[in-house]
């Protein structure tokens, strides 16, 4: 039983590294964007020093923003030997990259408000929150669907013998032991399916933020 438990959760994590990460790759760029007025169009080494802005590229000399359609934005980083594209496709990026920007003095301190605020879930490489929101839209559902399938079927017989029981050891003395079996049947049924629902949305999440993780590395322009 626990072998097939942990086998369905496997299909399920596999088939949601397949998310399609083609919005992430596939997208029109538009004109050079102000995040805020505090840094102007060009984030210099200086200002990614004082925000705490891309912690792990080393040797940063400079960052532009691009407007996406659709929403989120495209950051060009120039370091002192290469040029790096980093995507962020959540579509209140540019508010919360603003948002922590702006009030950076009040949220260094704490950033529990702030991650409150923006429903932040995680963070990615390059140190930018990853929220709820954008977790949501990237979800697909697989796994709650596969484990709660799953799960459904293998509880079939431990509710099959669960209600045989409660109905009298397959003695019906009555329409009540009859009654009671369907309901217990009933019952076990659906906590099984709750629980495969809830593995399942736990791997949709995990595999979620994978998935953003991955789209979101820094990637050398050729």
């Amino acid at each position: 039983m626990k072998k097939t438990v942990v086998f369905i959760v496997a299909i399920a994590l596999l088939s949601n590294c397949a998310h399609n990460l083609h919005h992430y790759h596939d997208y029109k760029k538009t004109r050079p964007i102000v995040i805020s007025m505090h840094v102007g169009e060009m984030i210099d080494t200086e200002e990614q020093e004082q925000f705490g802005l891309f912690p792990v590229i080393g040797d940063f000399k400079a960052a532009t923003f691009y407007g996406i359609e659709g929403g989120g934005y495209e950051v060009e980083i120039v370091t002192a030997s290469e040029q790096l594209i980093v995507v962020n496709r959540d579509p209140q990026a540019v508010k919360i990259l603003q948002d922590y920007i702006e009030r950076y003095e009040e949220i260094k301190d704490s950033r529990e408000a702030f991650e409150e605020k923006w429903q932040v879930v995680d963070y990615d490489d390059s140190g930018l929150p990853i929220t709820h929101v954008e977790v949501k839209k990237v979800e697909q559902g697989i796994g709650r669907i596969i484990c709660g399938i799953g799960c459904g079927f293998l509880g079939i017989v431990p509710a099959g013998i669960m209600a045989f029981l409660a109905g009298g050891g397959g003695i019906m003395q009555d329409i009540q032991d009859e009654t009671t079996a369907y309901i217990v049947f009933i019952v076990v049924m659906a906590a099984n399916i709750a629980a495969g629902v809830g593995i399942g949305s736990n791997a949709d999440r995990n595999n979620a933020l994978k998935v953003i993780k991955e789209a979101r590395k820094p990637r050398v322009v050729e």
